[in-house]
């Protein structure tokens, strides 16, 4: 079954509500969140919160997030933690003990976020609303900010990140949160390790941050069909031939979408995305608006919510919970005619000309897929047809 979630906003106070926590107001978005017909939330912890120096956690908030996950349960509702957010909306938000330290390469921070995880472990590491843990949101981000670093090592600290998950939350749904950037570029972290690592490949299909948008126009084949897509391209690098695939973040700013557009763009999405194999399922990017008297966020962020700061849910909410209904109630995509794998040559990325190539074959009719240079032969000897990018 296709999971459905959203990544949880607070309401009030966004997440400087770990400061100033209000359950009664937590209680109240999670009921409206399941209302709408979602199973799971991708919840977001504040680094510099839960974490004072290398080896003390914030006990108050570890318990808070023990209260939430408790409220969680009784509204029916999984929940994804994300735990090293410094970097949340576009705002930074680090801890001070990090200064001059490299979040990736210091031997001695590693173990300090080994330690916070062993923490949360402690606490609620059995929870029944805990799926699993997410290492961080978008934090390859932290490669900008920083010295750069190989993805060589950046590979290195991801193994050992999901390796300490899997020490402390055995058995758990264990996933790192990364921007399109490693896959439609060449940083932070390989291809083949995120498609390989962890439970499953996630990935935030974001149409104007790839630049679809911009070059293809908001309602085209090509966008409209980009997290169908991104799921083809990360299915090439998987090892594993059922390696589940998550679209963790996607969302529709107002400032691309008028609303009636935004109400296509979400149900188009879905329905593409749900013609290929291996998805386990979608998490809109966001739950609740955040109130316009903070005023620290570029314009973009504050509308992107399904639920109004009142708490009352908007009309692009309701069309996603009808959505969620309808494929509930057996409603599958239109599918095409299996079609041809395009070959990605060696070193490539996830780039805008291979989404052009996606397209053409998407408006003749055929579901196209993705196959790396050295797979190429043996896919072909298996009867399967490929194609070079250059004969579309």
């Amino acid at each position: 079954m296709i999971r459905f979630g959203v990544n949880y906003v607070p309401r009030r106070n966004w997440f400087f509500s770990w400061n100033h926590p209000d359950l009664r107001a937590t209680e109240e978005d999670f009921g409206v969140i399941r209302s709408l017909g979602f199973d799971h939330i991708r919840l977001h912890l504040r680094w510099d919160i839960f974490q004072r120096s290398d080896h003390l956690a914030d006990e108050e908030s570890i318990n808070l997030l023990k209260e939430m996950l408790d409220i969680a349960q009784r509204a029916g509702l999984g929940v994804q933690v994300t735990v090293f957010n410094g970097w949340m909306s576009g705002v930074w938000f680090l801890p001070p003990f990090l200064k001059g330290r490299h979040i990736i390469c210091d031997g001695a921070l590693r173990e300090a976020e080994r330690f916070l995880l062993r923490e949360i472990a402690t606490a609620v590491g059995k929870h029944p609303a805990l799926l699993g843990i997410d290492l961080g949101n978008e934090i390859n981000v932290y490669d900008f900010l920083q010295k750069p670093f190989s993805t060589e090592q950046g590979d290195a600290w991801l193994t050992e990140m999901l390796g300490a998950c899997e020490e402390f939350f055995p058995g758990k749904f264990h996933v790192v949160g990364v921007d399109h950037n490693p896959w439609f570029g060449r940083q932070a972290f390989s291809r083949s390790l995120l498609a390989s690592a962890g439970s499953a490949t996630s990935l935030h299909t974001w149409v104007g941050f790839t630049g679809a948008l911009q070059k293809f126009g908001n309602l085209s084949e090509e966008t409209l069909s980009l997290a169908e897509y991104n799921i083809e391209f990360a299915n090439a690098y998987a090892v594993q031939g059922d390696r589940p695939v998550w679209i963790q973040e996607f969302g529709a700013p107002v400032c691309w979408y008028k609303p009636e557009e935004a109400v296509r763009y979400a149900r188009e999405t879905v329905l593409r995305a749900m013609r290929s194999k291996n998805l386990w399922g979608f998490t809109w990017w966001c739950s609740h608006d955040i109130d316009r008297r903070l005023d620290c966020f570029d314009p973009l962020e504050y509308d992107l919510g399904l639920i109004g700061t009142d708490n009352k849910v908007k009309p692009l909410g309701k069309a996603v919970a009808e959505l969620i209904s309808e494929i509930r109630g057996g409603l599958t995509p239109a599918l095409l005619s299996a079609g041809r794998s395009i070959v990605i040559g060696a070193g490539e990325t996830g780039s805008l000309e291979y989404l052009a190539a996606y397209g053409k074959l998407l408006r003749r009719g055929e579901h196209a897929g993705f196959v790396l240079k050295e797979r190429a032969a043996a896919l072909r000897a298996s009867g399967m047809e490929t194609v070079e990018i250059n004969e579309l």
